[in-house]
């Protein structure tokens, strides 16, 4: 799924005339997670723009980011991970559907 993002963000970037930073993201995802460049992005970029980012994401990439900010949430163990076993608890997908519900729409 990152991939995917990535291919977004990257886009997304340049068409913004930030090409640079695209570059930048671009080989800094090979030794960072790309949701942690997206917060650090949310103190270094205007509000606007952020937000642009957020929306165009539902719209033209993997849900990457919701599902890495619903992964915030306090785990049980150290690894952020979010695996298909999870998914496929009811009360996950509930979670996730509040969730969505509460900081997406």
């Amino acid at each position: 799924m990152e991939p995917g993002f990535l291919e977004f963000l990257y886009t997304f970037l340049h068409d913004e005339g930030l090409p640079y930073l695209a570059e930048t993201v671009n080989l800094g995802s090979l030794t960072c997670k790309l949701y942690d460049l997206v917060l650090d992005f949310k103190r270094c970029l205007n509000p606007k723009l952020y937000q642009k980012l957020w929306e165009n994401s539902f719209y033209y990439s993997p849900p990457y980011l919701v599902l890495c900010a619903f992964n915030e949430k306090p785990q049980q163990t150290l690894l952020k991970v979010f695996t298909v076993m999870n998914w496929e608890q009811l009360e996950t997908k509930e979670n996730v559907a509040n969730f969505l519900k509460k900081y997406c729409f």
